[in-house]
């Protein structure tokens, strides 16, 4: 059963109530949301910085990259969204001494003489979604517990993660 839209008079059928293009549309953003998605989401632009250092709790300020979070299970601190030249440092991301559940995602890392992301003596951390380029180790753990590492690609470095 066709039924008349008032707009336009154009036929519109039951099944897809604002026309045939419309449906249509609607899959095909669907899909391109899906391959998004699959894909691993939507690249933001980043914005460069210098070395990030957190030598304890007290560390996780905006002044050390920390974009959001306040250092809870249900909302870690979060370190997220920069491009960092570490070309002259040991470490672009070094953490160590830390208790409170954090997150380092969504950053691109290019050169340090030691790793790209250092954790040490440290615990309740999540490193998600990074690429590191350049360093001897991507990413070195040491004395730590609880430290998830997932999405993490790594490029041009003789060790990709170092556990000690």
């Amino acid at each position: 059963m066709d039924v008349t839209s008032a707009e336009d008079k154009r036929p519109v059928s039951p099944q897809y109530p604002k026309g045939r293009l419309w449906a249509i549309a609607m899959r095909r953003t669907v899909w391109v949301a899906l391959i998004v998605l699959l894909c691993g989401g939507v690249a933001f632009p980043r914005e460069a910085r210098g070395p990030i250092r957190i030598l304890s709790d007290l560390d996780f300020t905006p002044e050390n990259g920390v974009v959001a979070g306040n250092g809870t299970p249900d909302d870690p601190f979060v370190i997220a969204g920069w491009t960092i030249d570490a070309s002259d440092a040991n470490f672009a991301v070094q953490i160590r001494g830390v208790t409170r559940p954090f997150v380092i995602r969504d950053l691109e890392i290019t050169g340090a003489r030691v790793a790209g992301i250092k954790v040490e003596t440290t615990r309740n951390g999540r490193i998600r979604d990074v690429l590191i380029k350049g360093a001897p180790t991507g990413i070195l753990i040491s004395l730590s517990r609880d430290i998830w590492v997932e999405g993490a690609k790594i490029v041009d470095c003789t060790d990709s993660v170092r556990l000690l």
